[in-house]
């Protein structure tokens, strides 16, 4: 099968300014400033520059037709890496080809071969004025004419289905019709790849769900379109995505399909219900038990449960005992199954969210 991205070692630095504690803000940006324009290192003049690395040596392979996600926290590197991707951002080094055109080379043909959604993306339109010319305005801008502005918004309506809201202003429409809005202006010019930062961002559940059931059933399952998401939530990347690289750092760390990423973590989750479990008694068995990567879900009354994360060697019932020897009660236990984010855990040992 044909690829649709492919990556080699593509790495993404910027300048880190750290000021000097006796200056001014306007003296430090005039230091700055005058470092750019001469070339010369302010160190001298109270600036230190140096090199702030955001993306580290990608290595990506992304089918054609595939939904492939990008799974990490914030600040991990993911909407930057779209963003090279999207021939906003120059890389640094490395390489690339999108649609079998090279990024940095070929960068009108890479444009003409994506689309681009990421979340708020419904902020740049005109509130006072309706969707159809909002979006007929964005069509024109991309270089349509007004013939074919005029047909292409109504196709683009039809897809995301906002045809019924056309002649209304982006300010009546709920928190998912404001995403759906912001893929239908990513859909005004067709190109067989769509470039998805973080979408559901800030969404309500249902407006989320939508919005993931549209771009996986109706982009790429009916519509046969590539799909590069970046997310930091494990259930997205793990309903949408046919394979996950997971990132930290600026660094993919791991990368397959969302099944077998779970099945390589050799740990098992332990689901306890709990009674009588006080927070002083939590404590105290999270630090006797540092081992074991334990989440709660108590009341005030120390009623509820807890999942702990272990060696698959570990016995249900030496953790039952760790916790009555904290003071608790364990009253019922289950097998709990391995997620994408106890993957993430094991992988960098630490919390996916960010």
């Amino acid at each position: 099968m044909a690829r649709a991205i492919v990556t080699r070692g593509l790495r993404k630095e910027f300048p880190y300014l750290n000021p000097s504690p006796n200056m001014s803000t306007s003296d430090q940006w005039l230091e700055y400033l005058l470092s750019l324009i001469t070339g010369k290192n302010a160190t001298g003049m109270g600036v230190e520059k140096r090199r702030t690395v955001a993306v580290e040596s990608l290595d990506l392979e992304v089918e054609e037709g595939e939904f492939f996600g990008l799974l990490g926290p914030n600040g991990a590197g993911k909407s930057t890496s779209i963003k090279m991707l999207a021939t906003i951002l120059a890389p640094t080094a490395g390489t690339a080809t999108i649609n079998g055109y090279d990024l940095v080379r070929d960068w009108r043909a890479v444009r003409a071969s994506i689309n681009v959604v990421h979340s708020g993306g419904w902020l740049g339109f005109d509130h006072e004025l309706s969707i159809r010319w909002n979006l007929q305005a964005w069509a024109r801008i991309y270089g349509l004419s007004k013939k074919e502005a005029a047909r292409r918004t109504q196709e683009v309506l039809d897809i995301v289905g906002l045809s019924d809201k056309a002649e209304e202003t982006s300010g009546t429409l709920s928190s998912g019709q404001r995403q759906r809005l912001a893929l239908a202006k990513g859909f005004l010019m067709e190109a067989p790849i769509l470039l998805c930062d973080e979408p559901t961002v800030g969404l309500d559940p249902n407006s989320a769900a939508a919005v993931r059931s549209f771009i996986k059933d109706d982009v790429n399952r009916k519509r046969g379109i590539t799909v590069l998401l970046t997310t930091h939530y494990m259930q997205e990347a793990d309903q949408l995505c046919d394979r996950v690289a997971i990132m930290d750092k600026g660094r993919i760390v791991a990368c397959d399909t969302p099944d077998r990423l779970k099945a390589s973590v050799q740990a098992k989750a332990i689901l306890m219900e709990v009674r009588n479990f006080r927070i002083e008694m939590l404590f105290d068995f999270k630090k006797e038990h540092g081992q074991w990567l334990v989440t709660e879900k108590l009341d005030q009354n120390g009623n509820g449960s807890l999942r702990v994360l272990c060696s698959p060697r570990e016995a249900e019932s030496t953790i039952t005992t760790a916790v009555e020897a904290c003071g608790g009660q364990v009253v019922g236990w289950s097998r709990d199954d391995i997620s994408l984010e106890d993957v993430f855990i094991v992988l960098t040992g630490r919390r996916l969210a960010a």
